[in-house]
């Protein structure tokens, strides 16, 4: 019979095991998956460690760069102490752990990570290296080129340079593992890009000539793109200095006929008075005198030869009878031989050129022993009465007082080149076979000098006429009292102007040029670039007060700063009212700017509207707005005049008209021939039509 109970007993306690199997497997499975979840905790503090220490902007191996990444406060390799520092921190990570197992399984799964980041900061640490070994090479390359161009001219140095460059080049080769085609070819690149630094620096302190010789010994080791980019900076300083040489050379040689000088101009006076400027007479022979005086200047043969001596050139009796520059040059050496002998008195000297020295000086020594204030203490009256011939006498007088009086005018100039014969000049000095761009630069080169002195004249002459004018405002118009340095300063052209204008200061004659107005209060650019003295001449041709209102209107153009409002005219709607008012009147507000009757009527006219104007806004205390002026203006087109015609001295008809459109014709007779009176008086002799309308003009106007 079959052992139930104790069947049934041990099938329970098979249970049990079974049961205690399962729990027991639980419990090991529950720890392993304590454990792996504390290690797997553990590796993300390890990785989050190792990202900081590789990723981090400050404490970062990746920020750490260049000599940075080289060169560590350790004195570790980069890779060392960062690894080092991530090993201590897995090793404080593992430490925290709480049993053997999971020590173990981290460090098994962070030795992987140890190892992934040093390998990181190995590859980061090379890369480093790299760049910072390029960088060095590429400063060593860039320091050597700009050796070579502060010491372009110091050979030693440039080969020292050059060496310098070529030993970066290759160790920047074997860094990055080039070829050595790329090596020479980077070679020759920075070598002549070294070269170019040198001979630039050369052109820039104008050593043309060490360039060209730097370049003909080291363009073998060249590009050709910088050879031909080097030689034609070379060609083109080479023109440009060729090209101011030549300009100025033809400036040189042309500025005494541009700017002829006080000598100058006495001695062409003479060749006038002497030849004519002949240098043969009409059949072809020398032009000679009577007295044997030969050629343009007239020179008797023995003096010839004595003033060839005296200025250093060979005596040549054929060119002193037939080349007229020859002959010229002697009667020139013997002129100023006189100006000298005679302490520079041009009258003596050309007495002395015409008579002969030894009479003026023994006409001199009679008047220094005579009485004084006789007439015999007057050489030129004891020259024109000594022992010669009537008809030498009366000839050496017309000689020189015909002399003197064309001097004092300003004859004797050259007749003055012009541009195109400065151009002209300057191809011809370059040959027809001349590079274009040379002829180019030297044609601008003497525009510019050419304008320069032009203008350097100009400058010179106003200043010496305003100084001029200034002076005989100052003196009441006292022209002979003006110090003799201020009369030579005044060109000779612009004398009879100076001393016009003086004559008027001392009469008081104080009245304005109607078509200088016209222009001066029309263009304001020209009123603007005017300079001080160019203006102030202005003032022989305006009366005072008008010369004022224009001087305060430039220095409102020139500063910005305006007087006070009363004084201060809105120009831009005067201007524009009155030209439309004229348009529409048949009156041109424009005229042609020739100093004609029409601009002087237009001038009138806007000088009377412009003075009514300043004197409604005195009243007003005020400028006049755009719509002030044309209120003002179209009042002042208002007024009309009413004229009774005349048959035989009978008055017939009656007829109307606005008396801003008259002209002088329409001024009745008897008026006009008041005004003229009026204007004598004031010491104005011929008053100009523009002035008998605006004294009209206001006659009527103060009657209304």
């Amino acid at each position: 019979m079959p052992d139930v109970a104790g069947s049934q007993l041990q099938q329970g306690s098979q249970a049990f095991m079974r049961v205690g199997d399962v729990a027991g497997r639980i419990a090991i499975d529950m720890q392993t998956e304590a454990n792996q979840l504390r290690v797997d905790d553990a590796v993300n503090q390890a990785k989050e460690a190792a990202m900081r220490m590789t990723y981090d902007k400050q404490a970062g191996f990746m920020s750490q760069t260049g000599l940075a990444a080289l060169q560590r406060s350790s004195g570790k390799p980069l890779a060392d102490e960062y690894s080092d520092n991530l090993r201590d921190q897995l090793s404080q990570i593992s430490d925290g752990l709480g049993n053997d197992q999971q020590k173990m399984l981290f460090n098994m799964r962070s030795n992987d990570l140890l190892t992934s980041f040093r390998t990181q900061a190995i590859q980061h640490e090379a890369s480093q290296f790299k760049e910072y070994a390029l960088s060095v090479r590429e400063g060593t390359i860039r320091n050597s080129m700009n050796s070579i161009g502060l010491n372009y001219n110091n050979p030693e140095m440039i080969n020292q340079s050059i060496v310098s460059i070529k030993a970066a080049v290759y160790s920047q080769a074997q860094i990055l593992g080039k070829s050595a085609e790329w090596t020479e070819a980077q070679t020759r690149k920075f070598t002549s890009d070294a070269h170019k630094l040198a001979l630039s620096a050369a052109l820039e302190k104008n050593d043309l000539g060490y360039a060209q010789q730097y370049l003909k010994v080291y363009a073998k080791d060249m590009d050709a793109e910088d050879i031909l980019r080097i030689q034609g900076m070379v060609t083109k300083e080479i023109d440009q200095r060729i090209a101011v040489t030549t300009a100025s050379v033809a400036m040189q040689k042309a500025a005494p006929q541009i700017s002829t000088n006080d000598a100058d101009r006495a001695f062409n006076i003479l060749i006038g008075a002497e030849s004519r400027g002949q240098q043969l007479d009409k059949t072809g022979a020398p032009l000679t005198s009577k007295a044997g005086a030969v050629g343009i200047a007239q020179v008797m043969p023995e003096t010839g030869k004595a003033m060839a001596a005296s200025i250093g050139v060979k005596w040549d009796e054929e060119k002193f009878k037939t080349d007229p520059e020859y002959n010229r040059a002697l009667g020139k050496a013997y002129f100023q031989r006189q100006l000298q002998d005679f302490g520079g008195n041009l009258a003596q000297a050309y007495a002395a050129y015409n008579a002969g020295p030894k009479w003026v000086k023994e006409a001199v020594d009679r008047a220094a022993a005579a009485k004084p204030g006789t007439q015999e203490a007057d050489w030129f009256w004891q020259l024109n009465n000594d022992k010669r011939t009537a008809e030498n006498r009366a000839e050496t007088q017309k000689y020189v007082t015909g002399n003197l009086a064309a001097y004092a005018n300003g004859s004797g100039q050259y007749q003055r080149p012009t541009l195109q014969d400065i151009h002209n000049n300057v191809r011809v000095m370059l040959g027809p076979d001349a590079p274009p761009n040379r002829v180019r630069a030297a044609l601008d080169e003497a525009s510019r000098q050419y304008e320069d002195m032009l203008k350097g004249i100009k400058q010179r002459e106003d200043e010496g006429v305003a100084n001029a004018m200034r002076a005989v405002m100052q003196n009441g118009g006292r022209f002979s009292d003006l110090p003799i340095t201020v009369r030579n300063a005044i060109p000779p052209k612009e004398v009879d102007n100076v001393m016009n204008f003086a004559s008027r200061i001392a009469k008081g004659d104080d009245v304005t040029n109607m078509a200088l107005y016209q222009k001066l209060a029309t263009d304001q650019k020209f009123l603007r670039n005017l300079s001080d003295n160019e203006f102030f001449r202005l003032r022989s041709e305006l009366s005072e007060s008008d010369f004022k209102k224009f001087a305060d209107e430039r220095q409102q153009l020139l500063t910005g700063q305006r007087g006070t409002p009363e004084q201060d005219l809105n120009t831009s709607a005067i201007n524009t009212v009155l030209n439309d008012r004229l348009r529409t009147l048949g009156i041109d507000p424009t005229p042609k700017d020739d100093g004609g009757k029409d601009a002087m009527r237009v001038g009138a006219i806007r000088k009377f509207v412009r003075d009514a104007i300043l004197t409604q806004q005195g009243v007003a205390g005020k400028k006049f707005t755009d719509a002030d002026v044309e209120r003002q203006i179209d009042g002042l087109f208002a007024k009309s005049q009413e004229f009774r015609s005349t048959f035989l001295g009978i008055g017939t008809t009656k007829t109307s008209q606005r008396l801003l459109t008259m002209t002088t014709s329409d001024i009745p007779t008897d008026i006009a021939d008041k005004l003229k009176k009026d204007f004598k008086d004031m010491g104005v002799e011929k008053p100009t039509d523009a002035d008998l309308l605006g004294a009209y003009w206001k006659l009527k106007f103060a009657k209304k």
